[in-house]
């Protein structure tokens, strides 16, 4: 299209924008060397060069060439770029979470426990508004009546696991091997009325899926016992 900021000398001096790839790893060597000075990170030592290069590996070489990368921020920056990418970004070290006995980081903004936007719009199905507090509702279907599935004690949620983004994470294959398959948490002391443990196999119904769904126990304190 012809516009500025783009394409074979996107960032000026013949230094091109043609791909994703030419601008976020210019970011990352941005977040390497920090906002002042002294803020660089470290080198990426033999070793994490190694392990970077051995999880991109299985990558076809029109997403991943490890010299492209490397020409893309420069030998001398390569690196640090592989430091903050093996660790996921930069992160200050321990002990600095305090000024004095409060918090160094603080959000610094109003926080709204009163929505007003919200409380003012109206449910497309109900024709009532919203509340524009916070608070508990049971689960409840389309028109807002609550379900009660008499005989089925247990609620079946959903959650983000902390290692994965919203969905573009799904392709990274190292996080997969973290946790290959999904699971169903459940709490210990219901796992015990059940007589079920950790790795056991079951499967859940309900009254509008008869046909259930089935997957691996994973049995913590950190779910709601029914």
């Amino acid at each position: 299209m012809g516009l500025p900021g783009f394409g074979d000398n996107g960032f000026g001096d013949a230094k091109p924008l043609n791909y994703p790839e030419e601008f976020y790893l210019r970011e990352v060597a941005n977040l390497a060397y920090g906002d002042k000075k002294g803020e660089v990170v470290p080198d990426a030592s033999d070793e994490e060069l190694q392990i970077f290069e051995r999880a991109r590996a299985h990558l076809p070489s029109d997403v991943y060439d490890l010299a492209r990368w490397k020409g893309i921020v420069g030998e001398d920056k390569w690196r640090k770029v592989v430091f903050v990418l093996n660790r996921g970004g930069r992160f200050e070290n321990a002990g600095n979470e305090y000024a004095g006995n409060q918090l160094k980081y603080t959000f610094g903004k109003m926080v709204d426990f009163y929505a007003e936007r919200v409380a003012l719009t109206k449910d497309s199905m109900t024709g009532k508004y919203y509340d524009g507090l916070i608070k508990y509702e049971p689960v409840n279907d389309i028109m807002g009546n609550e379900i009660k599935d008499e005989g089925y004690p247990f609620q079946l949620i959903t959650f983000k696991d902390i290692l994965h983004t919203q969905s573009r994470t799904i392709s990274n294959i190292w996080l997969n091997e973290i946790l290959p398959e999904n699971y169903i948490w459940m709490n210990r002391i219901d796992a015990i009325n059940l007589g079920v443990e950790f790795g056991d196999m079951i499967k859940i119904t309900s009254p509008s899926n008869a046909e259930g769904v089935k997957g691996k126990v994973v049995v913590m304190e950190g779910v709601r016992p029914c």
